[in-house]
């Protein structure tokens, strides 16, 4: 539902999003309706997803440490590889909520501060291009199964088990 809204505005005749090549960077239309996209729709949607993964990372981290500090990882996991596995994915999902993080104030404050045409292109183009290949890189580097895919593309990977045979 929430995407529907995000998305339905854009087709509304005088509101738009686009590249202008003129000044190499994304921009919203210069109206009313561009700067309600810009101010409640782009920046504050995105600080309120910002605002709960944040929370959701602190919470998870705080009770991570609670679990190691009861020294009972085992009985809550079952395995060592288990655990050590989810905590490779809480660094994951902390690095990309710090990248989009940064990303988000590249966007919208930190472009506000130049005036050069190079400067806003890096600061709000580029910056979206080097998040997406961030995140990706993220994605490999904490991830086990996608980096032995990437290494070893053409081997297949099984799975055992059990084949009940009946007469």
């Amino acid at each position: 539902m929430i995407c529907l809204a995000y998305g339905c505005v854009y087709f509304y005749g005088p509101c738009y999003f686009i590249f202008a090549r003129s000044s190499l960077e994304f921009t919203f239309s210069q109206n009313t309706c561009g700067d309600f996209l810009s101010h409640y729709i782009d920046f504050w949607m995105s600080i309120v997803i910002l605002a709960i993964a944040i929370f959701l990372d602190f919470f998870t981290l705080v009770k991570l440490r609670m679990i190691i500090s009861q020294g009972n990882t085992f009985l809550k996991y079952g395995s060592s590889h288990r655990f050590k596995k989810d905590v490779r994915f809480i660094i994951q999902t902390a690095c990309t909520t710090l990248l989009f993080t940064i990303t988000i104030i590249c966007f919208h404050t930190i472009s506000s501060l130049f005036t050069s045409r190079f400067s806003r292109f890096c600061t709000t183009t580029f910056v979206w291009g080097v998040n997406h290949t961030l995140a990706g890189a993220i994605v490999i580097v904490f991830n086990q199964e996608i980096r032995r895919n990437i290494y070893r593309p053409f081997r297949f990977h099984t799975t055992s088990s059990p084949v009940f045979l009946q007469n």
